[in-house]
């Protein structure tokens, strides 16, 4: 956890302590510390059904909605913690299993807007482009034959399981 201002530890400890329950999977306290207008952003573009903008509770649930009709997280690791303010940036990696079968390390980061001790804006960025291909019907591993026209950043980005997780234990 890196934070210099003494004034924004409450809120990092507030935010830790939301991640760690997600991690272990309850997401009723994520959803219970909402701020009523909150927005949710997840920037994966047009390809990934739960990118877009949702406001409210109700926005939220529907996008992990979205995001649990594709894909399971069963493992997240918060490497990087950042504040300035009411803005935390939250470094991270998640073990995602695809309908596919195929299971992959992503990396990914959240910029998360507090208000108190309530989440009143939250956008998460990570490679669109490395999940659709971990996403496709065949799987990531399998289609690795062509993988010599996409960028190399999709490749190392979106690493299959059997790659190095960048040095993270990821329950």
């Amino acid at each position: 956890m890196d934070s210099a201002d003494p004034a924004t530890l409450p809120t990092v400890a507030r935010l830790t302590e939301l991640y760690d329950e997600y991690a272990r999977g309850n997401r009723n306290v994520l959803f219970d510390a909402l701020a009523e207008d909150v927005v949710w952003t997840s920037n994966g573009g047009r390809i990934l059904p739960w990118s877009g903008r949702h406001t409210g509770r109700a926005g939220v649930e529907a996008y992990f909605r979205h995001l649990d009709g594709e894909v399971a997280i069963i493992g997240y690791a918060v490497e990087r913690v950042i504040a300035q303010g009411d803005w935390v940036i939250v470094m991270a990696k998640a073990r995602a299993r695809f309908r596919n079968g195929e299971e992959w390390i992503l990396a990914k980061v959240d910029l998360v807007r507090m208000d108190g001790d309530r989440i009143a804006e939250f956008q998460e960025y990570y490679d669109s482009a490395g999940l659709e291909f971990a996403m496709a019907p065949t799987g990531g591993v399998t289609r690795l034959a062509g993988a010599a026209a996409l960028p190399s950043m999709v490749l190392a980005a979106a690493s299959p399981t059997a790659g190095d997780g960048g040095g993270q234990a990821i329950a």
